[in-house]
């Protein structure tokens, strides 16, 4: 008994993170007309990364012990999904519409699948059926604004699918390490390993805060990113990968596009094209089949 009303609290956890998330990309996307893409991700990263100590901190996650090897593996995936991940997805986001860049990012358990097939995990003939069919999902959204890689749009999908890539990779990659640091802690450290470069790339970028000029709007967005986005729905996002595995978990993230394409239209009056429906429905599907395949085997 016990151990079901943990996955159940998990998986709640994670219904959350997809709201959070799915709401997020809206959110995110109005700042950007008035913050340069670096500058908004290196104050809301900061504005995580004290919550995120603040809640370690009060844990007792000071006392943490880890090897030398632990805290490598904690750098290398930090980089990968708290550096190379949101730097691909904020210079993608202000190119191309949210409702594009949640369906793209949902292709992420794709990435999780090869990974662990390259570390020696066995994905039965479903799995690959899924995949294919995922990955052709993907491509649909990726290249429907223009087949010719110049389209600005189209540039953003692909600066997307990297994004996805490298979340996925991480989802992978986390798990071992997931299982042994508090969901808090990891956050907390993932994050703030990675924070100074974030600074170093948006130095030049920071004019509006140094002169106070950032719009109120814009601090609202960064507080709801910072704060939940990259704080709060990190440490629930770490909740689920601990108690429901990473494929369990990584499955979740198809109800974020739902979301966020509902939101985008709704707020910032995104329509919702037939290549995205299509598209959207060729990726969730293959994923779904890919979850089928492992659930089965």
């Amino acid at each position: 008994m016990r151990i079901r009303e943990e996955r159940w609290t998990a998986e709640l956890a994670l219904l959350v993170v997809c709201l959070i998330w799915g709401c997020n990309f809206a959110i995110m996307k109005t700042a950007l007309a008035d913050l340069h893409p670096f500058a908004f991700n290196t104050i809301r990263l900061t504005l995580s990364a004290v919550f995120l100590g603040a809640v370690h901190y009060r844990g007792g996650g000071h006392r943490l012990e880890l090897s030398r090897r632990s805290w490598i593996h904690m750098f290398f995936i930090g980089l990968i999904g708290y550096f190379g991940y949101q730097v691909f997805f904020m210079i993608g986001l202000a190119r191309t519409e949210s409702g594009n860049t949640a369906l793209i990012l949902s292709s992420s358990p794709v990435f999780t699948a090869l990974i662990g097939f390259m570390l020696g995990e066995r994905l039965r003939r479903l799995a690959w059926i899924g995949l294919a069919v995922a990955i052709t999902g993907t491509a649909v959204i990726s290249l429907q604004e223009d087949l010719e890689f110049g389209s600005r749009a189209t540039t953003g999908n692909i600066l997307i699918l990297c994004a996805s890539c490298a979340w996925g990779s991480y989802t992978a990659l986390v798990r071992g390490l997931a299982e042994r640091v508090p969901a808090a802690t990891l956050a907390f450290y993932t994050t703030a390993m990675t924070l100074p470069f974030h600074w170093i790339i948006s130095f030049d970028k920071l004019g509006p805060l140094w002169s106070g000029s950032i719009p109120l709007h814009v601090w609202g967005s960064i507080v709801y990113s910072g704060l939940l986005g990259t704080g709060y729905a990190y440490i629930l996002w770490n909740i689920g990968l601990k108690k429901l595995g990473a494929s369990h978990t990584a499955g979740f993230i198809n109800l974020v596009p739902v979301i966020a394409l509902t939101v985008g239209w709704l707020a910032l009056g995104e329509p919702i094209t037939a290549f995205q429906i299509a598209g959207g429905a060729l990726v969730l599907g293959g994923v779904w089949t890919m979850h089928r395949a492992r659930v089965k085997s």
